[in-house]
């Protein structure tokens, strides 16, 4: 007998073996999954070619900077309104719209490189057009984790861990299939490349079948005014002390450490030319995070949410020491993969977090509030970070962001709101 929603509440052991069923039964959550690996392929190889883009045309790490800022800005006004489109207009249909548009705001820089027009501003463009689609995408697909496992027979649990795996091994190809594309072909012929990664994505939703793309409840309860029913998510997400804990903390920690990834470690391997050690490091901690994502399952069986969470918290931010004097690359690489490992298990704790505590008519916006959240911080920190790695050097400046964030998972310790995150209410 299928299960509904509600008896997909609670994920403790008795849902982590998933049902038994036929290959044919599992085709929906398996569509899902090549258009998740190929959108975070996708987008992996882009946040390699960007920074490497214009270190190619400006030399400058704070232009890296400020147009990965800029880059973020949309996706701060974009989610929430991302949000409302998939609960309104459906997940399946924003999803594919997303990363057809996403493929085309790719496509645009070496389109216009063949004309001989290409520069910063033309980048920083194509590169606004992408952040507006690109998080909407991203969400889009995981508000349809929980209805193609419902109808591929698999338990939310596990389908939250592979599904976050799965993105986390985009994450690690992409960088290095990124890197290998600069040097083989050229930056600006790697991003029609990109373009075919969003096409696969744009594919493999278009074919789940509609049924499988929906739960009891999809849509807005009472739908009013547009933007009383985008901001839905925040006020859900203040509603939660869980959820506003955790949240709160992931938004303070992107802001710290995001630009570490987008501006000092392009910078410093840009100023040895070594795009294939960048390619290896930001691999390795996207592989460390495929194996933790897809530990969560097991760990949530066994062990209490807040002990995952403190764990992670603390584990990953002192493992950054490793990386923060540069050592060698191969150094750098076994950090950074006990880095990614450890966080890795963060990523499936929020999706169950969401599903868990939200109807169905707003976990669209729930997600698309957090994403805007997680997107606020990053932009005045890649600018920040990039006018001092220009002042004082990626030598001075990386152990200082390290040593932030590390201090701030320390404070974790202290916050008692933490403590009510394995006590999951039902949705209001």
């Amino acid at each position: 007998m299928a299960r509904g929603w509600a008896d997909l509440q609670f994920l403790g052991s008795r849902d982590y073996h998933e049902v038994v069923t036929t290959p044919a039964k599992r085709l929906p959550f398996v569509l899902l999954q090549v258009a998740n690996f190929a959108g975070a392929s996708a987008n992996s190889m882009t946040f390699i070619a960007i920074p490497w883009l214009v270190l190619e045309l400006t030399g400058s790490a704070l232009s890296t900077g400020i147009v990965a800022a800029l880059a973020a800005i949309p996706a701060i006004v974009m989610s929430p309104l991302a949000g409302l489109l998939i609960d309104r207009v459906g997940r399946a249909k924003i999803s594919i719209l997303s990363d057809v548009l996403s493929g085309l705001s790719v496509l645009m820089i070496p389109f216009v490189a063949m004309t001989g027009r290409l520069d910063l501003w033309v980048v920083a463009g194509a590169t606004l057009l992408g952040a507006i689609f690109d998080p909407t995408g991203y969400t889009a697909r995981k508000t349809l984790i929980e209805p193609t496992a419902k109808a591929s027979g698999v338990s939310l649990a596990r389908a939250n861990s592979l599904h976050e795996a799965l993105f986390a091994l985009g994450f690690a190809l992409g960088p290095a299939l990124g890197a290998a594309l600069i040097g083989v072909v050229g930056t600006i012929m790697s991003f029609a490349v990109i373009t075919v990664f969003f096409g696969v994505a744009v594919i493999a939703v278009w074919v789940i079948p509609s049924a499988a793309t929906m739960v009891p409840g999809d849509g807005p309860d009472q739908p009013g005014a547009w933007w009383r029913d985008a901001i839905e998510g925040f006020r859900v997400i203040r509603a939660d002390t869980t959820l506003l804990v955790v949240t709160a903390f992931i938004v303070f920690v992107d802001f710290v450490y995001k630009p570490t990834e987008v501006v000092i470690l392009p910078t410093y391997f840009q100023s040895i030319d070594n795009p294939w050690g960048f390619g290896v490091v930001i691999s390795a901690m996207a592989l460390g995070g495929v194996i933790g994502a897809y530990s969560y399952a097991r760990l949530a069986a066994r062990f209490a949410l807040r002990t995952i969470v403190l764990t992670c918290a603390i584990a990953a931010s002192t493992l950054l020491f490793g990386l923060a004097f540069f050592p060698p690359v191969w150094v750098m690489g076994i950090f950074g993969f006990a880095v990614g490992m450890c966080w890795g298990p963060m990523g499936p704790l929020l999706n169950t977090l969401v599903q868990t505590h939200c109807r169905p008519s707003v976990q669209g916006r729930v997600f698309g509030a957090q994403m805007a959240l997680f997107a606020s911080g990053p932009p005045l920190g890649m600018v920040i970070v990039g006018g001092l790695v220009e002042g004082f050097g990626v030598a001075v400046v990386y152990p200082l962001v390290v040593a932030a964030v590390f201090l701030f998972a320390l404070a974790l310790l202290g916050v008692r709101q933490l403590a009510g995150i394995d006590r999951p209410r039902p949705p209001d």
